[in-house]
């Protein structure tokens, strides 16, 4: 049975893929992801149909869906545009975007643990990132394959413990900071540092109200004792 809204798929910037079944339309998308240089996940079949499910709910799909993160199509522009802010303060920071490989692997480590830690699956925009920090860069952890994704921001763990307060706080509006577990988070910790807790949380170290009218959501303050730690290597 074909759904309601036929065989479609929205891959990129409103880029729309249509076929006229199921296997062409995987097909189609699969030659599109190779002419551009994407990655193609081993289970592309899945992330299509959850895409379809979600536009047709009430017709073709059944049971409680799937229990894996897929992000939205909001949630992938969004990452989009924070993709082209970490890249950019990277470009201009060099190796100080970047913490220590002892304090990455702490980092990670708490995100192995962390009741957070999510599968994510689909989402093409945090591929890129993985590799620009990882391949490009030659960050790595050993726990890499074990951290897997934050359940708050939607970022691959991988990537993410790697950047400085200051690259974190770009890409991190400071109402969201309390969204991250109050315990064993080391995002948290490291963005209430950076913040204040008392522009961040106030309810776990201070009494001033969420934010400053002051600053725009996810810009760094204008007075700050921050000062990044220079890790070891420079940039290639």
């Amino acid at each position: 049975m074909d759904p309601p809204s036929g065989w479609v798929y929205e891959v990129e910037n409103g880029h729309v893929i249509k076929a006229g079944t199921f296997d062409k339309l995987i097909a189609l998308i699969q030659r599109h992801f190779e002419v551009n240089g994407y990655p193609i996940p081993d289970n592309l079949r899945e992330v299509v149909e959850h895409e379809i499910c979600m536009l047709n709910p009430q017709s073709i799909c059944k049971g409680d869906g799937p229990t894996r993160f897929f992000p939205s199509r909001r949630q992938v522009e969004e990452g989009t545009e924070k993709l082209l802010k970490v890249r950019r303060e990277i470009s201009e920071a060099g190796s100080n975007a970047f913490v220590s490989q002892e304090e990455a692997d702490r980092r990670a480590q708490l995100c192995v643990a962390c009741p957070m830690k999510r599968n994510l699956w689909g989402c093409f925009v945090c591929d890129k990132l993985v590799k620009m920090v990882t391949k490009t860069y030659k960050r790595e952890t050993s726990y890499d394959k074990l951290s897997y994704g934050c359940g708050v921001c939607g970022c691959i763990n991988s990537a993410q413990v790697w950047l400085e307060d200051f690259v974190l706080a770009k890409v991190t509006p400071k109402e969201t900071v309390c969204d991250y577990p109050q315990t064993g988070c080391w995002k948290r910790t490291a963005l209430e540092n950076y913040y204040g807790k008392r522009d961040t949380c106030p309810q776990s170290g201070g009494t001033a109200r969420v934010g400053n009218p002051d600053h725009e959501a996810g810009e760094a303050p204008e007075e700050s004792n921050h000062s990044p730690a220079t890790s070891s290597g420079d940039l290639p």
